[in-house]
């Protein structure tokens, strides 16, 4: 519960609706209108260097932050970004995505289920914009990433990107951070026999036992170790309680994570809600948040529609013309018959039809 609005008065909220390749148009537009320096986040790695690529090759100045990178290159990229006055655009995967969501359980580092990303700790005050290339998993992830935004209490921009199948990525991506219920209450029958017993068993014999792959297995096993339920050491798992015990506290567990899962779903679809909605975007967020303001902010695109940065028509960029006529050129010299040699090659459409 917040004691005060979600996100600083400063801050001017937009959405833009685009798919496919109108997405990345209207974000390099958008990008090339904005106040720099921003910050622009991606879903994946893939999209980072797409985006990234894009604005190099419009000779913006951009850096770039993901889990595919060394350590030391991410470094060099954050630290360029941050030098004070330096008007660029870093592109990255969000350090705000989500945890298992349970203390102490499949930390992300351990279980090396979601990327190294770009936001905790920074502290740039001067962020001009944050834009959204793909909507978030949650609005609870947005508003700390938007929160990098006009901390000088200047004028701040941030814009979030939404197409429908935004969702479907977003639910694809979370069933592979989420500990599955059924899952690991399958592997916990398969170490009970090892707890009767009194002996360890190899990851590999309890992915066989519980019908699961030798990766999620061992995933699988080291939430287990960080229950306090078993213990993983090179491959060997050992039951640190009775099989009755480690049955009864994988079933608490797996309700636990049945509950995370339904949460997910409410996340997913007040995420879904806010891109819909045409009230206030600010009083949006607050009634979420339970924050309840008296009056619309007259700042955000819903509001103020005329006068905002994304301005009107942003949501549907114009389509290209259709092509009426072409030339040819090669190794960068236009190509030219025997009879022409200063002319490209020029023709119509009309003239193939022939």
């Amino acid at each position: 519960m917040f004691q005060s609005a979600p996100h600083r008065d400063n801050v001017a909220l937009d959405m833009i609706e685009a798919r496919g390749e109108v997405r990345q148009r209207a974000l390099v537009s958008l990008v090339m209108r904005l106040r720099r320096p921003g910050i622009v986040y991606c879903a994946t790695p893939h999209d980072v260097e797409a985006v990234y690529g894009a604005l190099r090759a419009l000779r913006i100045p951009a850096h770039r932050y993901h889990a595919e990178m060394a350590a030391g290159e991410r470094g060099g990229e954050q630290l360029n970004f941050m030098v004070p006055g330096r008007r660029t655009v870093m592109v990255a995967t969000s350090g705000f995505t989500p945890t298992t969501g349970i203390a102490g359980l499949g930390e992300i580092g351990r279980l090396d289920l979601t990327p190294n990303g770009f936001g905790l700790g920074v502290q740039k005050r001067d962020v001009r914009f944050v834009i959204h290339y793909q909507a978030p998993a949650s609005l609870e992830q947005y508003v700390r990433e938007i929160g990098l935004a006009g901390r000088d209490d200047e004028a701040a921009t941030c814009v979030m990107f939404h197409e429908p199948g935004d969702r479907s990525r977003n639910e694809a991506l979370l069933s592979r951070l989420r500990v599955r219920p059924r899952l690991i209450a399958a592997l916990a029958e398969a170490l009970e026999s090892y707890a009767h017993e009194g002996r360890p068993a190899t990851v590999e014999a309890l992915a066989l036992a519980a019908g699961q792959s030798h990766h999620n297995a061992e995933l699988l096993s080291a939430v287990l170790a960080d229950a306090g339920l078993a213990t993983l050491s090179s491959g060997w798992v050992r039951p640190r309680v009775p099989g009755p015990t480690l049955l009864e506290e994988t079933r608490r567990l797996a309700s636990r994570l049945s509950t995370l899962e339904r949460q997910d779903e409410k996340r997913l679809a007040a995420v879904a809600d806010y891109a819909a909605s045409r009230q206030c975007r600010s009083l949006f967020l607050g009634r979420y948040f339970g924050v309840l303001r008296q009056e619309p902010c007259k700042r955000c695109g819903v509001c103020a529609p005329a006068q905002h940065t994304v301005g009107n028509g942003a949501n549907e960029p114009a389509r290209r013309p259709p092509v009426r006529e072409f030339s040819v050129s090669y190794a960068g010299r236009a190509y030219t018959d025997r009879d022409h040699r200063s002319s490209p090659l020029t023709a119509k459409l009309g003239d193939l039809a022939r």
